[in-house]
């Protein structure tokens, strides 16, 4: 179970997520990747942060492994983002 605490400063921001789902092959073409992406950020909220409505940007993947798991990567930016730093925060994401 995951147990992480929310601070009040983490409430008043919004985020940029990835999500990598690694999947075996037999399964890849069956699971759609909307379905897993809310899923997954369904189950985050409240943990990771407060609501799903505070995310603004998603990079997912959906991929073959044979080591199966989800990797996600939560980036914090203040309310007053820019356009710019919403950008760069995704590219370093990609990498």
């Amino acid at each position: 179970m995951l147990h992480i605490g929310i601070a009040r400063s983490q409430v008043d921001c919004v985020l940029c997520l990835r999500f990598q789902f690694l999947i075996l092959a037999c399964v890849l073409n069956f699971i759609d990747v909307d379905n897993l992406v809310k899923f997954v950020l369904d189950s985050l909220s409240g943990a990771a942060y407060m609501d799903d409505n505070q995310v603004v940007s998603l990079i997912t993947n959906k991929i073959y492994a044979e080591d199966p798991r989800i990797s996600v990567t939560i980036v914090r930016l203040q309310n007053n983002y820019s356009t710019e730093e919403v950008a760069t925060k995704l590219i370093s994401l990609s990498r």
